[in-house]
């Protein structure tokens, strides 16, 4: 996948780390992502899925909408699980704007 530089990209970083330790390989196989805007915050929404490898991805798919995803100059305001299943999964993203 091919997404611009930015809090998107530093947020797959963020997703790959925390997957890393759960010894769960990630792959971005598909993305929709939107603009999002309040009168107070603007982000974007996103909706990835992944394909899953290796470690325990479903403890890891579990502690996903609770972890911690350092993103510089954003910050994750809503994340869950939509639809998963032993090798994939549809994460969606709510990621804000740190201004």
């Amino acid at each position: 996948m091919n997404f611009h530089l930015g809090a998107i990209a530093r947020l797959l970083r963020a997703l790959h780390q925390n997957a890393e330790t759960y010894q769960v390989a990630i792959e971005v196989i598909g993305h929709e992502e939107q603009p999002w805007a309040s009168a107070t915050f603007a982000g974007h929404r996103l909706r990835l899925t992944l394909a899953l490898g290796g470690g325990d991805r479903q403890c890891w798919l579990s502690a996903l909408p609770l972890a911690e995803l350092p993103v510089r100059g954003a910050f994750v305001a809503d994340l869950h699980v939509e639809h998963r299943t032993e090798d994939t999964a549809r994460v969606a993203i709510l990621l804000i704007d740190d201004a």
